[in-house]
C-alpha cells in the first residue's frame, strides 16, 4: 500500500484567510461591547458617572458597527450572522428601549370611563402654542400637566371653554374636572423644581395628582464632555440632587390616600438606579401600554425617553402614546388610565 498516496488525497481543513479572522475577530469584540454597554446602563445608571453618561447618550450608535460587520459576514463568515442578529436584537431591544405591550392586546374594553392625561415640559419660549392648542383639540384630555410653562401662552392653547386652570411656579395644571386643592413643594438646594399635587374632584372619584420637575443634568453633562476629569464630580452632584428630590417626592406620594397620578419631565430614564429605587412602585405608563421606542426628548443626535406618566395602586393604562413635535425639546406624553379600584359608595 502506497501510505504516501493516501496521504496526499485526504482532505485537509483550510485556513481561514486574513479576511474571515478579521470579521470574526472584529464580531467577537463588538458582541462584548454591546453586552458590556447593556450591562452598564441596566446596572450602573446614576450608580457609576460613567454609566449615567451612556444613560442620557445616544442610543442608535450601537448599532452602526453593524453596517460594516453584517456585509463582512455574508461575504466571508455566514456563520457569525447569528451572532450580529443578536447583538441587533439587544441593540434594538433593551439599549433602544422598544416596547411591546403584548398583554395589552388580549386585554378586554375597559368597564368603567377612562381618565386622558396629558403631561409636556413646554420649555418655556419654545412652545409652539397653536400646535398644542391643536393637540388638545384632537385628544381631548381630561387632565394636562405641564411643565417650565410662561402665562404668556395660557389664551392661545387653552382657548375653549370648559377648562379649570391653575399656575403654581413654573408648573400648570389644566383639566375638565374641579380643583380642590393645590399644594406646592420646594426641595432644596433645587428650589426652583418643585412639586406640585392637587386634589381633583371627578363624577365618582378624589383624584390626586402630582406634577414634578427634577433637576436636569443638562450643565453636568456639557462639564464632562469639556473636562471630564473634573466635570464628573458635577454629574454625581446631580445625581445626588435628583436622588434628594426623588425621595422628598416619592415620600410625598406615599401620603396620599386615594387614587394617584404622577405627570412630569422626571429627566432620568427608567435604567436609573435613582428611578427605580424611588419610582418603580408606581407603574410606567409606556411600559404598561405604549408601543415603540418612545422618546419624549431629542436634542442633537440624542433621543431618550425621560418624561413619564406613572400611576398609583388601582389603575390599568389602556394606551399609551408619544405627541408631536411642539417646538419643545420634549414631546408631549398622552395616556388613557381605568380606575379598576373600588368606587364610593
Amino acid at each position: 500500500m502506497n501510505f504516501t498516496s493516501t496521504l496526499e488525497s485526504s482532505p485537509t481543513t483550510a485556513k481561514p484567510h486574513g479576511m474571515q479572522r478579521l470579521t470574526g475577530w472584529l464580531t467577537w469584540m463588538y458582541a462584548a461591547g454591546v453586552v458590556t454597554a447593556w450591562l452598564l446602563l441596566k446596572l450602573f445608571s446614576d450608580v457609576w458617572w460613567p454609566a449615567t453618561v451612556l444613560m442620557y447618550g445616544p442610543r442608535w450608535v450601537y448599532g452602526l458597527p453593524l453596517v460594516v460587520l453584517i456585509p463582512a459576514a455574508l461575504l466571508w463568515r455566514r456563520r457569525l450572522l447569528g451572532v450580529q442578529l443578536a447583538c441587533l436584537l439587544l441593540v434594538v431591544g433593551p439599549i433602544m428601549g422598544l416596547n411591546l405591550p403584548w398583554r395589552n392586546l388580549f386585554a378586554s374594553a375597559p368597564m368603567r370611563p377612562t381618565v386622558r392625561v396629558l403631561s409636556l415640559n413646554t420649555d418655556r419660549t419654545r412652545l409652539d402654542a397653536p400646535a398644542l392648542a391643536r393637540l388638545l383639540r384632537d385628544t381631548d384630555p381630561d387632565i394636562v400637566a405641564l411643565q417650565e410653562w410662561t402665562s404668556r401662552n395660557e389664551k392661545t392653547v387653552f382657548e375653549s371653554d370648559g377648562w379649570e386652570m391653575r399656575r403654581d411656579g413654573e408648573f400648570y395644571l389644566a383639566t375638565r374636572f374641579r380643583i380642590l386643592s393645590a399644594e406646592l413643594m420646594q426641595e432644596p438646594p433645587a428650589a426652583q423644581h418643585d412639586f406640585c399635587r392637587y386634589v381633583l374632584e371627578t363624577r365618582q372619584l378624589k383624584l390626586h395628582v402630582i406634577n414634578l420637575h427634577l433637576q436636569t443634568p443638562r450643565g453636568s453633562l456639557a462639564a464632562v464632555r469639556y473636562d471630564w476629569k473634573h466635570g464628573y464630580e458635577k454629574l454625581e452632584a446631580n445625581t445626588a440632587q435628583r436622588r434628594q428630590q426623588s425621595r422628598a417626592g416619592s415620600d410625598w406620594a406615599r401620603q396620599v390616600d386615594g387614587p394617584l397620578l404622577i405627570a412630569g419631565d422626571f429627566n432620568m430614564t427608567d435604567e436609573s438606579a435613582v428611578f427605580h429605587e424611588f419610582w418603580s412602585p408606581y407603574p410606567d405608563a409606556w411600559t404598561q401600554a405604549g408601543s415603540g421606542w418612545g422618546y419624549t426628548y431629542r436634542n442633537r443626535r440624542t433621543a431618550i425617553r425621560i418624561d413619564h406618566i406613572l400611576s398609583g395602586p388601582g389603575w390599568r393604562c389602556r394606551r399609551c402614546w408619544v405627541g408631536p413635535d411642539l417646538g419643545s425639546e420634549h414631546l408631549p406624553v398622552i395616556a388613557d388610565f381605568e380606575w379598576t379600584g373600588e368606587l364610593p359608595s
